[in-house]
């Protein structure tokens, strides 16, 4: 690709609520399917054991149905059955001295890796187990996301009239530890340690009868999980024993259309099903007067704690909601932003929100404002990234750019009005630098900012006169949290 000229350039410019759209999790489906019974001889058998196929790069590797399979052979033996990806598969009897197993492509005809199998309580028989398939299968992984198998025993569950939990760790890139805490009736509970890549936790006990939002994250600030990720567990019966796998990848793959992260849920008794990512609203501050103060996100009905609280530029509110339950909400420390409305959207929905314009006005400067932005991204190869007018000084400016494939300069916006966006596609890394220009005017500011990856959104902000100056400020979208970078400064 030459010249932006030829990218097809797509101009959104709207309002505020422009909507630039993302869809980035699969839908659940498939049915897990019954093998030949090549695995079991019944007194040479231990405990039964189903599989769940939770391995994402298996999107890439099995191209063709919607929802990718997997062949699971004894090594050297015969087929034990096939795995649908996220659909726990029926029961099977094991060897006894079973330690590792072959997962091959649907017809057996392809060996995707050979993996050990651990447990972390051998079932004996009578006993049941469920064991993840998780990490990667390609060739090109290190030691530490290597496909593997950990068969978790259901009599590891603890007794109780309400329902039991236990939650493992499988997120793909993500080997460091993990934390989650559960929130229901609006309370989070205390935030619990996960612990390393392919771990579960001990069982936990869960309210019956009632939805629970589950949160993970790294963090805890003043006792509550900074949450990168939030799921809405539907109500689990009195006395079920559930476990819950959370796969996927934080970064997005170059290509494919695997799910990103899911919570799959497995009760002992019954069939798998697939949870999407809770809405998230990612609300950055790019407010022009901002004097420092911290900022938090509350519902506007009951003051309900809704982020965490953000001290810098850098540091976003992320705020997660029920699937299509709407809020409406306010910035505690943004005295004169009006409380707004966070929509209600499908689940795996994630929406951008800049907080513009001034705490103080003063004369014709434009009030505190939020604007909502959404990202669709294009399994293209072309990165598709959003460019947010937030400045208010100069309020209507031109937007150029320089194409480092054909050493060439283009204008691919005039009059771009303050609190209004456009969407570009462009080949990666295309484009290396940024120029501003007042509408119809030379420019005024140049910005070393490149456009990188599948999805980016970048944010002009300051001002000319009076307050921080002209700058950049770039948030990459392929991984989950969403990255905000330091702000660039223009020259």
């Amino acid at each position: 690709m030459k010249s932006l000229v030829s990218l097809g350039i797509l101009l959104c410019v709207a309002s505020c609520n422009s909507i630039l759209g993302i869809q980035d999790l699969g839908e659940s489906g498939g049915d897990g399917g019954g093998g030949d019974g090549g695995g079991g001889d019944g007194a040479g058998a231990i405990g039964t054991v189903r599989f769940l196929l939770v391995t994402p790069d298996i999107y890439e590797i099995d191209t063709g149905p919607a929802t990718p399979a997997v062949a699971i052979y004894v090594v050297g033996g015969g087929k034990l059955l096939d795995a649908t990806y996220g659909v726990v598969t029926p029961f099977v009897d094991l060897p006894a001295s079973l330690t590792a197993v072959e997962i091959r492509s649907p017809n057996g005809a392809t060996l995707h890796a050979t993996v050990a199998v651990t447990f972390d309580r051998r079932p004996v028989a009578g006993e049941h187990a469920t064991a993840v398939i998780l990490g990667t299968l390609g060739a090109d992984v290190s030691a530490l996301d290597a496909a593997r198998v950990v068969a978790f025993n259901d009599a590891e569950f603890g007794a109780g009239p309400e329902p039991q939990v236990r939650v493992v760790h499988a997120i793909a890139d993500r080997t460091g530890p993990l934390s989650y805490a559960v929130t229901y009736a609006g309370v989070e509970d205390a935030v619990r340690e996960i612990g390393s890549f392919s771990v579960a936790t001990a069982s936990e006990q869960l309210p019956g009868g009632i939805d629970t939002r589950v949160g993970f994250g790294q963090d805890v600030v003043n006792t509550r999980l900074s949450r990168e990720v939030s799921f809405t567990l539907p109500a689990q019966a009195a006395g079920a024993n559930v476990l819950l796998v959370l796969g996927g990848r934080q970064h997005e793959a170059v290509a494919g259309d695997d799910p990103g992260l899911t919570l799959h849920v497995v009760p002992v008794i019954g069939a798998s099903t697939r949870v999407r990512q809770d809405p998230a609203f990612l609300l950055t501050n790019f407010l022009v007067d901002w004097p420092g103060n911290p900022l938090e996100v509350k519902d506007a009905n009951d003051g309900t704690l809704l982020s965490v609280v953000s001290l810098a530029r850098s540091t976003p509110m992320i705020v997660f909601q029920s699937p299509f339950a709407a809020r409406t909400v306010i910035v505690e420390g943004v005295d004169n932003l009006a409380a707004f409305i966070l929509p209600g959207v499908p689940a795996g929905t994630r929406r951008y929100i800049a907080l513009t314009g001034y705490m103080s006005p003063v004369a014709a400067q434009p009030a505190a404002g939020a604007m909502t932005v959404e990202v669709v991204e294009g399994n293209d190869g072309l990165t598709h990234w959003a460019f947010i007018q937030a400045s208010p000084d100069p309020a209507v400016v031109d937007l150029g750019v320089h194409n480092a494939a054909n050493e060439s300069d283009l204008t691919i916006a005039a009059g771009l009005a303050f609190r209004t966006s456009l969407l570009v596609s462009s080949a990666p890394d295309e484009i290396d630098l940024m120029r501003i220009s007042p509408a119809g005017g030379s420019p005024i500011a140049t910005f070393a900012a490149g456009v990188s990856g599948r999805r980016q959104i970048t944010v002009l902000s300051g001002v000319q006169t009076g307050g921080e100056s002209l700058r950049v400020t770039t948030t990459s979208l392929d991984r989950w949290p969403w990255t905000i970078g330091n702000a660039i400064v223009g020259q």
